[in-house]
């Protein structure tokens, strides 16, 4: 009769079992937290951006995110719209900090759309490839990201708005009509990002037209 296993042995059991696999299985495998990146990570003294950029260059080949893949089609009016299809379209950790490294160097350099250091990027929007890499650029360009969400209200988002007087606005495709109002009647914000854009797409590309004709009219 074989002797009953404790939780723990049973735990210690199971990570030995997964480990092994982990050697046959290349997806599982890559699972694996690399112990050259975690000891980058925990180097003394590093900040925010170093411990950011330790991850995504270590972890270079790996993927990294997924969103819902679509294509865009005739609609039932033949306006171009998007159809989502059964699967996820992914990214690696090397396009992730490419993107991060791009919006990142705009605001840092660019000389109509620079943010300073300390001062605020206001982000409108929800969690997604584009979201991410925009809030981690302001870690890069040394800025502070503030995510709101363009449903608070008007009267609490002009107040906060006013408040944090940001140098740039990123706002999701969906809450460019609600936002734009709002941001011009900010003096301080020097430039918009549209994140989760296609302009391929009819509705889109008119909510991007819009916009900027109300920017260039203001």
């Amino acid at each position: 009769m074989s002797a009953r296993l404790s939780p723990q042995q049973m735990h210690v059991r199971a990570f030995e079992r997964i480990m092994e696999l982990t050697k046959t299985d290349p997806q599982l495998g890559a699972l694996v937290p690399s112990d050259a990146v975690m000891a980058a990570i925990k180097t003394p003294g590093a900040s925010y951006e170093q411990i950011i950029d330790a991850a995504l260059r270590g972890y270079a080949d790996r993927q990294a995110l997924g969103q819902r893949a679509y294509e865009v089609v005739a609609g039932p009016r033949g306006e171009q719209v998007r159809r989502h299809l059964p699967r996820f379209d992914t990214i690696t950790y090397a396009e992730l900090r490419r993107r991060i490294e791009a919006v990142a160097s705009a605001w840092r350099h660019h000389p109509e759309h620079r943010v300073g250091q300390g001062e605020f990027v206001a982000i409108f929007g929800f969690t997604g490839t584009d979201y991410l890499a925009c809030d981690l650029a302001t870690v890069y360009a040394q800025a502070v990201g503030a995510p709101l969400q363009a449903n608070m209200g008007e009267g609490e988002l002009t107040e906060i708005l006013g408040d944090i007087a940001p140098a740039a606005v990123v706002v999701n495709i969906d809450s460019v009509e609600e936002v734009v109002p709002l941001v011009l009647a900010q003096p301080s914000v020097r430039s918009v990002i549209v994140i989760d854009a296609d302009l391929r797409v009819d509705r889109e590309r008119g909510i991007v037209e819009a916009a900027r004709a109300a920017f260039e009219a203001a």
